[in-house]
C-alpha cells in the first residue's frame, strides 16, 4: 500500500496497477467500499496516489482509534481489524 506512493516510472499498464491495489486492499474495501469507487474513478497515476494517500490517512486514524477504544469500531463480518491479515477458516 505505502510502496505505491514512491512509484514514478509506470512500467505496467494502469489497469494492472489498479487491480493490484484493489487486491492488496480487499479487506479494507469491505469496510470502506466508497474508496474502492474513488480508486476506480482515478485515471492517472497522480490521481491514484492522491486517493491512496487520503485512504492511508483514514486507515492510520482507525488504527489509532482502535488502540484507544477498540469497542467503538465495527468490522462487519471480519474476525479481526481489517488492517490485520484475516486467517482462512476452512468451511465444514
Amino acid at each position: 500500500m505505502c510502496c505505491l506512493i514512491g512509484v514514478q516510472p509506470l512500467l505496467i499498464p494502469l489497469n494492472v496497477l489498479l487491480g493490484k491495489v484493489n487486491y492488496a486492499n480487499s479487506f479494507r474495501f469491505e469496510i470502506y467500499n466508497e474508496w474502492r469507487m474513488k480508486l476506480g474513478e482515478a485515471k492517472t497515476l497522480e490521481a491514484i496516489k492522491s486517493v491512496m494517500e487520503e485512504f492511508i490517512a483514514i486507515l492510520k486514524a482507525d488504527s489509532q482509534r482502535y488502540q484507544e477504544k477498540p469497542e467503538e469500531l465495527n468490522f462487519g463480518k471480519l474476525r479481526f481489524p481489517y488492517w490485520i491479515c484475516q486467517p482462512y477458516v476452512r468451511p465444514r
